[in-house]
């Protein structure tokens, strides 16, 4: 069974990539999402926001994510 999705170290990949776009990131990416699933497998509820201290519209931001990272 999947984990709860590491957002955290998702947005990290992503700013990373967005920076410095190196190819590394999508391994790591891909490594993460066999323990942990896709950012795509959000499900949009919203629950991670209401415990954000920063406030992210995180639901979107996995959107980008996924736009960026997965390739199915």
């Amino acid at each position: 069974m999947l984990s709860a999705l590491p957002i955290p170290k998702y947005f990290s990949l992503y700013n990373n990539q967005k920076q410095f776009g190196m190819f590394a990131h999508a391994i790591y990416y891909t490594n993460l999402t066999q323990d942990f699933g896709k950012a795509s497998d959000c499900i949009g509820c919203k629950q991670c926001e209401k415990h954000c201290p920063q406030h992210i519209d995180i639901v979107e931001r996995l959107k980008e994510v996924s736009s960026v990272f997965d390739m199915n």
